[in-house]
């Protein structure tokens, strides 16, 4: 639902969420983020991990 009204709210000043969201950008710059899972199974799994 607040999609909904940000979309009406910027159609009515000529802008697409995309436009909005590359102001963001412009503005606060980009920011990347990585993560990753280590996945130790088995009694191998705790020995690696220590417990």
């Amino acid at each position: 639902m607040v999609v909904s009204e940000a979309a009406g709210f910027y159609k009515k000043l000529g802008k697409t969420l995309v436009d909005v969201l590359n102001d963001l950008y412009e503005k606060y710059g980009y920011y990347l983020e990585n993560n990753f899972s280590l996945i130790y199974e088995g009694i191998e799994g705790m020995e690696k991990l220590g417990t």
